[in-house]
């Protein structure tokens, strides 16, 4: 097959549509009416969407309060230079106070601290007389309707939250109207003997402010004591006060949405299956009567879990929906390519803003609910994508193709393609133990450059990737696994909106920042594949 010379001088050398034939099936007037009906529910729910991520952006610059707790085991009576450094509350044990052992609370509280009261086992509810106790940890076989537990609660304590805990017991308590709930961090002995002063100070900084955690439950840093302790906890919250959070107070909790909202966001999702149906299924009846089902099944579905349902449904719809829309578009040349990579990824953030208005309720923000299906909404568009491209290639130019190619090079490349494609959905989620000692050295250089770090899989991989299939080098087939690995980087995009714990103006800085380096490192690529060609041409003519 050959190629033009210039750029943009002919069509696209690969996907075709299937002929008038196919086109032209169906009711063309019944296909127009639910364009346009659905065109204008996902007009008007991104409307709804911003309305809603305008209020969400609101709170989260309100939501600056921050809290420190460090344990009493181990202090005698430094409650003043606790004080001084700006630690809010020491954590007691309930055992210790029922066993006489704990810490004088009236001294306690005169010298400036709160009490965090850890309830570590069951305990007589005459312990809350002695509070007041404004924090509550659960650390032990404390059931939901202990009578300690509850007495603090409606006394108006705040519950708080670990990090990676078993949040059971709390989503039992949230259901049943205790709400003043806050996200807690806090760094192992084991972990912080591995880290350096520095990265246990970023990794600090980096809870704040990427996952909405707002109690610090500090301990002593390796080999640290005394003083240099109370200028290790003096350095945390002053970093944290220069990012511009208030330490010793909190803020308060996030407003709900009105149902009205919900209901035109739910439409909205419904209008998207719709429209990326018809796009996906010519000419057939199957997207009005699934989208139907969907309206019509979401009004028996509980709240929080329709909101999982849409969210997941609008990661995995929408990079497939802006990959069709482009497809036809598609053109030899840099201009294609970028076009590409710059539409999609604006469909891709404004699927985001969906997304994120879908998970604006508190017990996201909070994280007692979370977004459900990370590596499913990961693989899911790159596959439904190139089984579309293939589908528009057809078998004889599939067939075509293998038989022209070279078993050995062509089965090392599927191997390859395989073992990358496998590799990224490990990576997907929590996945710390995969993460090179390199690759955490890069993330905290681009946090320091850009402030917002972009994600590799995007600006390393999708970008350039998604650039070059929409440039049109290639042939044909062998342009399948440039647009999964292209569109991995668009459903990467959505996958950030979807943590919504993480400001969401943080998450708009980190896909400009993926988006303008994926879109320089893929120009130079192309560069690249050009020259490439030019040499391949000039060396071996035939």
């Amino acid at each position: 097959m050959s190629r033009p010379e210039g750029e943009n001088t002919e069509p696209a050398r690969g996907p075709r549509r299937g002929g008038s034939d196919r086109a032209s099936r169906g009711n063309p007037a019944l296909r127009k009416a639910l364009w346009i009906v659905g065109a204008v529910l996902l007009a008007a729910a991104l409307g709804g969407a911003i309305v809603v991520d305008l209020g969400r952006i609101g709170w989260e610059r309100a939501n600056r309060g921050i809290v420190a707790v460090v344990p009493a085991d181990g202090l005698e009576s430094a409650w003043g230079a606790l004080a001084s450094a700006r630690v809010t509350a020491i954590s007691v044990r309930a055992s210790s106070l029922a066993d006489g052992r704990g810490p004088p609370l009236a001294e306690v509280r005169g010298s400036g601290l709160a009490v965090a009261l850890i309830l570590d086992r069951p305990s007589s509810p005459s312990l809350a007389d002695l509070g007041p106790f404004p924090l509550v940890l659960v650390q032990g076989p404390v059931a939901v309707d202990d009578p300690l537990l509850v007495r603090l609660l409606d006394a108006g304590s705040t519950l708080v939250l670990p990090e990676f805990s078993d949040l059971r017991l709390a989503r039992i308590l949230w259901d049943a109207g205790y709400d003043r709930v806050v996200r807690a961090h806090e760094i192992s002995p084991e972990d912080q003997a591995l880290l350096s002063r520095d990265a246990i100070l970023t990794r600090w900084n980096r809870a704040v402010r990427e996952r909405g955690i707002r109690c610090l439950l500090l301990s002593p840093f390796p080999g640290r004591r005394g003083e240099e302790t109370l200028d290790d906890y003096e350095d945390v919250l002053s970093r944290v006060e220069a990012l511009g959070y208030r330490v010793g107070s909190l803020s308060p909790l996030p407003p709900r949405s009105s149902g009205s909202l919900g209901v035109l966001l739910h439409l909205g999702t419904c209008a998207l299956l719709l429209l990326t149906s018809l796009l996906a299924f010519r000419g057939s009846a199957l997207p009005a009567l699934v989208a139907a089902v969907l309206a019509l099944a979401g009004l028996a579905l509980e709240g929080l879990f329709l909101r999982q349902v849409d969210a997941f449904l609008v990661s995995v719809l929408v990079p497939v929906f802006s990959f069709l829309v482009l497809l036809p578009r598609v053109r030899w040349g840099w201009r294609s390519g970028a076009r590409m990579l710059l539409l999609s990824s604006l469909g891709s953030v404004a699927g985001g803003l969906l997304l994120a208005a879908l998970l604006a309720d508190p017990a996201f923000l909070v994280k007692l609910a979370e977004f459900r299906g990370v590596k499913a909404s990961l693989l899911i568009p790159p596959l439904a994508g190139v089984i579309l491209f293939l589908r528009e290639l057809g078998w004889p130019r599939i067939r075509e193709a293998l038989l022209a190619s070279k078993r050995l090079p062509t089965a090392a490349g599927a191997l390859l393609f395989l073992l990358a494609a496998g590799f990224l959905v490990l990576r997907s989620g929590n996945v710390d133990g995969l993460v090179l000692g390199f690759e955490e050295r890069t993330r905290g250089l681009l946090e320091a450059l850009l402030l917002a770090r972009p994600r590799f899989k995007e600006f390393l991989l999708g970008h350039p990737l998604l650039l070059l299939f929409g440039g049109g080098r290639g042939p044909d087939l062998w342009r399948a696994p440039l647009l999964f690995f292209g569109l991995v980087g668009q459903a990467s995009i959505l996958n950030t909106f979807a943590h919504a714990h993480t400001p969401l103006l943080l998450s708009l800085l980190r896909t400009g920042n993926g988006l303008a380096a994926g879109l320089i490192l893929g120009t130079a690529l192309y560069g690249f594949v050009r020259v490439a060609e030019a040499a391949h041409r000039r060396f071996r003519p035939h």
